[in-house]
C-alpha cells in the first residue's frame, strides 16, 4: 500500500513577501507623485497670500455657504487664488486666516477664473 502525503503550500512567507515588496513599491510611486506636485505647486504658490490678499486683488469673491472669502489675482504669469476664511471660530480653530492658495494655470483671462469659481459657488463681490 502506498501512501501519498497531501502537498501543502507552504507557511505563506513567500505570499506575504510579494505583497509586501507590492505595498512597498506602490507607496513610494504615492511619494514619488506627492513631492512632484508640491515641488511645482510651491513654484507658483509660494507668495501667492504675500501678493494677493485683501489689500491687493483684481476680483473678491465670497462664498456664503463656509463664509470664505477669494482674492483673484495675476501673479508672475499665473491666475492665482487666495481663499481666507476670517471669521473668528475659523481663525480659533486653525490659528491663521489663510486657508488656502492656488494657481489656475488653464486659466487665461480673468474671466474664466471667476466662471471657475462661480462654479465653485463663489459669487463676485462689487
Amino acid at each position: 500500500m502506498e501512501t501519498t502525503i497531501p502537498r501543502t503550500s507552504g507557511s505563506g512567507f513567500g505570499k506575504l513577501l510579494i505583497i509586501i515588496l507590492l505595498l512597498a513599491i506602490i507607496g513610494a510611486s504615492v511619494v514619488m507623485m506627492t513631492q512632484a506636485h508640491a515641488r511645482r505647486h510651491d513654484r507658483h504658490v509660494a507668495n501667492i497670500p504675500d501678493k494677493c490678499n485683501s489689500n491687493s486683488f483684481q476680483v473678491h469673491m465670497f462664498r456664503q455657504t463656509d463664509n470664505r472669502d477669494a482674492y483673484l489675482c495675476f501673479v508672475e504669469g499665473y491666475f492665482v487664488v487666495s481663499i481666507w476664511n476670517f471669521t473668528k471660530e475659523s481663525i480659533e480653530k486653525w490659528g491663521d486666516d489663510e486657508v488656502t492658495s492656488f494657481s489656475r494655470p488653464s486659466a487665461h483671462t480673468i474671466d474664466e477664473l471667476i466662471r471657475y469659481m462661480e462654479s465653485t459657488g463663489y459669487t463676485v463681490v462689487p
